[in-house]
C-alpha cells in the first residue's frame, strides 16, 4: 500500500536475514522505495548500503549525501554516522567542527553511539575544548545504560588516562570485561591483550586467544592479526602453527592491516607456513610500505638492496633506507650508512656514511657499533684509535652480534689493539661460531687447528673450516687448500 515505514522494515529484514532468507537485492529495492518518500531510516540505511558498498559499488561521499537528508529529518543514527564522516574525512572533507556538532545532535536526539562520540570529543578537544571531566561524565551516562561502547571507551579513559583524568586499571579491566561480555569486539581484544601480557589480570594466553578468536568470528582485522602472529611462532601454551597464522594473516592483510601484510612478506621470505616465494614477500613488503609501515619499508629496501624477489635496485634500496632513516629507526640509519661507506647506490661518501652510522650506533644497533668499530681500527674516515675500536666492537659482541664477536675473537687471538688472550678468543669465536657465522668458524678453527687456548683437534678444525667454506669464506677455502681439503 505503499506506507514508507512498512517499507523501511521489511527492506531492513531482507538486509540483516532477520525472519526471512537474506536478500540484498530485495532488501534494497524496498529502502529505496521509502527513501524515495523520505522516510528517515531508509534513507539511513540506503546511506550506510552506499557508503559501504553494499549491493552497489562503495560510494562514501553518496553515503554522506544520504546521511545528511536523513540526518536533517532527524534520524540520530545518520547524525551520529555523519558526525563519524567529518571526523574521520570519509566521503566528505574532514571537519572536526562540524563533527562535534553533528554528535551533539546525536546525543540529544538520544543516540547512545553519538553519546559516546561526543563524550570522546570532549576527552580529546575534537572540535571542542576540551574537558575531560564532562568528556567522561557523558561516557558514564552512556554507560549507565548499558551501552557497550560506552563501557569500553570509558575502559580506555580510565586505563590511559585520557583527557588527564586519572588511571584506574582495575575499573578499567571490569569494564572491559563487561564490554566484551556484551560482545564488544575492541573490548575482547584489549581485554585478550591484557591476558596475554599479565596487565591488570593473571598472565593467561590461551583466554587471550580465546577473546581474540571471537574478534576472529566476527571478520575483525585486529583480532586475525594478534591471533595470526600467536600461531606463527608459538606462544606460552600455544603451539606453533605457521600454516594457520599465515591463513589468518592473509585475511587481515585482505582487509589492509599494514603489519599484517608486513608479516605476510616475512613468512614469504622464511617460507614458513608458506612456499619461500620472494616475489610475494616484496609483493606485501610493497602493499605494507605503501601504508606508511616503517619495517616494511627496511625489508623492502634490503630486497633492492639483495635482489630477491626484486631486481637488484640499491639506489631505490638508498631511498628507502633514508626516508626511514630520516625518522630515527636504527636499522635503517645502519643499512644507510653501509651504502654511503661502500657507494652503493649513492656517491660514496664517508664522512656521511659514518655520520649515519653513529646515530644508529648510539641507539644500540649492534650492526653499526661493529662498523664503527672496524672503522676506528682501520682508520677509515676517522684516526685509527684502537681503544675506540675495540670498545665498539665489544658493545657490538656484547649484543651477541656474530660478525663483531669474531672480529673481536680475531683480535684477542693476535693480540692486536688487546693483551693476547687465547680464552677469550676461544669463548668469542665459538659463540660467532654457533650462530653460523662464517668468520668466527673460520677463527675457531684456526683455534682448534694450531691448538690455541684449546687441546689441538684436527677433524673439528677441519669440520669448521669446510661450514664456513660451503658459505663463500676466502680464509677457510684457502685454509683447506693449504692441509689438503
Amino acid at each position: 500500500k505503499g506506507n514508507a515505514s512498512a517499507q523501511a522494515n521489511l527492506g531492513s529484514l531482507y538486509l540483516a536475514g532477520n525472519q526471512v532468507p537474506r536478500d540484498i537485492a530485495r532488501g534494497l529495492a524496498w529502502i529505496r522505495m521509502a527513501a524515495a518518500q523520505n522516510n528517515p531510516q531508509a534513507l539511513f540505511d540506503l546511506g550506510v548500503a552506499t557508503a559501504g558498498g553494499l549491493g552497489m559499488p562503495k560510494d562514501p561521499a553518496g553515503g554522506v549525501a544520504l546521511y545528511q537528508r536523513s540526518a536533517d529529518l532527524g534520524n540520530a543514527m545518520a547524525q551520529n554516522n555523519l558526525g563519524d564522516a567529518y571526523r574521520d574525512g570519509v566521503g566528505v572533507e574532514k571537519d572536526a567542527l562540524k563533527a562535534f556538532q553533528w554528535f551533539q545532535k546525536a546525543s540529544d536526539a538520544g543516540s547512545p553511539d553519538g553519546k559516546v562520540n561526543l563524550g570522546i570529543a570532549y576527552l580529546t578537544g575534537l572540535g571542542v575544548a576540551k574537558d575531560g571531566a564532562k568528556g567522561q561524565a557523558l561516557l558514564q551516562q552512556a554507560a549507565d545504560k548499558g551501552s557497550a561502547a560506552a563501557r569500553y571507551s570509558l575502559a580506555i579513559v580510565y586505563r590511559d588516562g585520557l583527557g588527564g583524568m586519572p588511571k584506574d586499571l582495575k575499573k578499567a579491566t571490569a569494564l572491559l570485561q563487561t564490554a566484551a561480555g556484551q560482545g564488544s569486539v575492541e573490548a575482547q581484544i584489549n581485554l585478550g591483550i591484557q591476558y596475554q601480557n599479565g596487565i591488570g589480570v593473571t598472565k593467561d594466553v590461551p583466554r587471550a586467544a580465546a577473546l581474540y578468536q571471537k574478534g576472529v568470528d566476527r571478520g575483525n582485522a585486529l583480532a586475525q592479526r594478534i591471533l595470526g602472529e600467536i600461531y606463527f611462532i608459538g606462544l606460552a601454551e600455544i603451539p606453533p602453527d605457521p600454516a594457520r597464522g599465515v591463513e589468518l594473516l592473509r585475511k587481515a592483510a585482505a582487509q589492509n592491516d599494514s603489519v599484517a601484510q608486513f608479516n605476510l612478506g616475512v613468512a614469504y621470505m622464511l617460507g614458513r607456513g608458506v612456499t619461500a616465494d620472494p616475489v610475494q614477500a616484496t609483493a606485501w613488503y610493497q602493499k605494507s610500505a605503501d601504508q606508511g609501515d616503517i619495517k616494511a619499508s627496511i625489508n623492502l629496501g634490503m630486497a633492492y638492496r639483495d635482489g630477491q624477489g626484486v631486481p637488484k635496485d640499491p639506489t631505490r634500496a638508498a631511498a628507502l633506507f633514508q626516508k626511514a632513516a630520516e625518522q630515527g629507526v636504527a636499522l635503517a640509519q645502519t643499512n644507510l650508512g653501509q651504502l654511503y661507506l661502500t657507494g652503493t647506490g649513492v656517491e660514496k661518501d664517508i664522512a656521511k656514511g659514518l655520520e649515519w652510522t653513529r646515530k644508529a650506533a648510539a641507539q644500540n644497533e649492534t650492526t653499526a657499533q661493529k662498523n664503527l668499530g672496524i672503522a676506528y681500527l682501520n682508520g677509515l674516515g676517522v684516526a685509527p684509535d684502537n681503544a675506540e675500536a675495540i670498545r665498539w666492537l665489544q658493545k657490538s659482541a656484547d649484543g651477541n652480534n656474530p660478525e663483531a664477536q669474531a672480529v673481536l675473537g680475531t683480535l684477542y687471538r693476535l693480540g692486536r689493539g688487546v693483551p693476547q688472550d687465547y680464552a677469550k678468543a676461544l669463548a668469542l669465536l665459538t659463540k660467532s661460531a654457533e650462530q653460523n657465522s662464517p668468520p668466527g668458524q673460520t677463527g675457531l678453527a684456526i683455534l682448534y687447528y694450531d691448538g690455541l687456548g684449546v687441546a689441538k683437534d684436527l677433524a673439528k678444525a677441519r669440520s669448521l673450516f669446510e661450514q664456513a667454506a660451503a658459505r663463500g669464506d676466502v680464509e677457510a677455502i684457502n685454509a683447506l687448500k693449504k692441509i689438503g681439503g
